[in-house]
């Protein structure tokens, strides 16, 4: 009877190691995903900046 219910504590407890560890894939999977987004948000708003520079730059030579 003991040895049942420390195999049943026992995988309860694996269990549960398995849910925290998929928690904790399914964070580190968020930052990585975060940090994507980011790194692309940036590298949009430098192709805008250089868009907009050469847009500007364009302006000027038509007023001369």
């Amino acid at each position: 009877m003991l040895k049942v219910k420390l195999d049943a504590a026992n995988n309860e407890l694996e269990l549960k190691q398995t849910l925290i560890q998929s928690g904790i894939d399914n964070a580190n999977q968020l930052n990585v995903n975060e940090q994507k987004a980011i790194d692309e948000l940036e590298k949009v708003k430098q192709e805008f900046a250089q868009k907009s520079n050469n847009y500007e730059n364009e302006i000027e030579q038509l007023k001369q």
